[in-house]
């Protein structure tokens, strides 16, 4: 793995443990605007909790997904590409990956024009909170660009080791993960949580 990659999963594994962080934060606050509901007749924030909520998950969306671009877990149907000649398969997860760039691309170019649009003019939203619409699409958009760059750097990594004849090294990266990778990793989590040697 090159020093680009390494760092990129880095980023990703940061960011995706605060992502968790920030869930269980917003599990616990929209059960306390709950609870105060219910006991005391009154709302945390001004009945924002919900407006925060989802500017939370658009965040954790956008940044999340690069990790999961890294861990191969997105779902792929690849019933046909499975029969097809390795080379062509390779070809084919190359194109995928590419598709995958082009596309988070797109989206964050059109959340760029939303996001400059808002910051230009002050947007808040028509809440009791009005929250400047700027801060949450810019976390948005951050990680729409990263996922993007994710994928371009996993691409353009995997035709290196393609062309160095590393085609093993190459189907890590971008390749469909197989139910023997599943079932080792599925295993070494087992492991490193003990519960394999409990039950022994």
């Amino acid at each position: 793995m090159d020093s680009v990659t390494q760092h990129v999963w880095t980023v990703a594994r940061f960011v995706a443990r605060a992502s968790g962080l920030l869930v269980v934060l917003m599990a616990l606050l929209i059960s306390a605007d709950i609870l105060a509901r219910q006991f005391l007749n009154a709302t945390l924030l001004s009945g924002g909790v919900g407006e925060l909520a989802g500017y939370a998950l658009a965040a954790v969306s956008a940044w999340g997904a690069s990790l999961t671009l890294l861990k191969r877990a997105h779902i792929r149907i690849d019933t046909v590409q499975a029969l097809l000649p390795r080379p062509l398969s390779i070809a084919l997860d190359l194109f995928a990956m590419a598709t995958f760039a082009i596309a988070s691309g797109v989206l964050a170019w059109m959340g760029w024009g939303t996001f400059a649009r808002s910051f230009a003019l002050d947007s808040r939203s028509m809440t009791p909170l009005a929250a400047p619409l700027a801060v949450p699409q810019g976390i948005w958009l951050a990680g729409l660009a990263f996922l993007t760059l994710t994928a371009v750097v996993l691409l353009v990594q995997a035709v290196r080791l393609l062309l160095r004849g590393e085609r093993r090294a190459a189907l890590e990266l971008v390749g469909t993960r197989t139910a023997t990778e599943d079932l080792e990793e599925q295993k070494s989590v087992v492991e490193s949580s003990g519960v394999g040697g409990a039950r022994a």
